[in-house]
């Protein structure tokens, strides 16, 4: 997907720790502990949101609430911005 090799790995953790397979007390991936799982989520979708680039809506759903990230500016992983965009374009 183009994104950077760092941001994939704590987005795992992050899915798995919410999914319940992590278990927080033992790992607490790039968080300090203890671990709010939604400022979590929400830092992690500033750094997506950052990797792609402008032009691009995240959002972060959790727990019935909703945040959306917009960076105001270019990708800092230009591929990762290509990737996404090609999916774009094959809807």
């Amino acid at each position: 997907m183009g994104l950077s090799e760092a941001l994939v790995a704590d987005l795992d953790w992050w899915h798995r720790r919410i999914e319940g397979e992590t278990d927080h007390v033992d790992h607490n991936g790039p968080f300090p502990s203890p671990v709010n799982p939604l400022e979590a989520g929400r830092r992690l979708a500033k750094r997506l949101s950052d990797e792609v680039g402008e032009g691009f809506k995240i959002e972060l759903w959790y727990d019935g609430l909703r945040d959306t990230f917009e960076a105001d500016h270019p990708a800092w992983e230009p591929s990762a911005a290509a990737f996404f965009t090609a999916r774009v374009e094959d809807l």
